[in-house]
């Protein structure tokens, strides 16, 4: 479990630190851990983000005045996301339908080739049978 794994270095870092994070909303909510671990992985994301906008130099009125553009992108990557995501789930059931495809050919392949064989032998002793039963001259005689 990724989100639960990133949850507890949360847990493990962030939330020790003197100043806490606090989180309002439905308390029902708020206890299930599955959600509880989803809110910890998107605040570390946050703060880890925060920190690398820092280190390159960004500032918080950045933030402010281009949080459209930043938005817009966020939301192109998404879309790029879901697409290259479509794509690989696509190839995925080609390549299982590709499969399935050449297992049922090779299916059919190895039954004409057993068919064929078992009509060369059955036709083969019927030869043997009738050059058997050919008279011959000596036995006209």
């Amino acid at each position: 479990n990724i989100v639960g794994n990133i949850a507890d270095i949360y847990v493990d870092t962030i939330s020790k630190f003197r100043y806490r994070i606090q989180v309002t909303g439905e308390f029902s909510y708020l206890q299930q851990t599955r959600i509880a671990q989803q809110i910890r992985a998107l605040l570390l994301a946050a703060i880890r983000a925060m920190t690398l906008w820092d280190q390159l130099g960004g500032k918080r009125w950045q933030l402010v005045l281009s949080h459209s553009k930043i938005h817009q992108a966020s939301h192109d990557l998404l879309q790029e996301a879901k697409h290259a995501r479509s794509v690989e789930e696509s190839q995925h059931s080609k390549e299982s339908t590709t499969k399935a495809n050449y297992t049922d050919k090779q299916r059919m392949t190895d039954k004409n080739a057993h068919t064929t064989d078992a009509e060369t032998k059955a036709s083969d002793l019927e030869k043997s049978n009738i050059s058997d039963k050919r008279p011959t001259e000596e036995t006209e005689k």
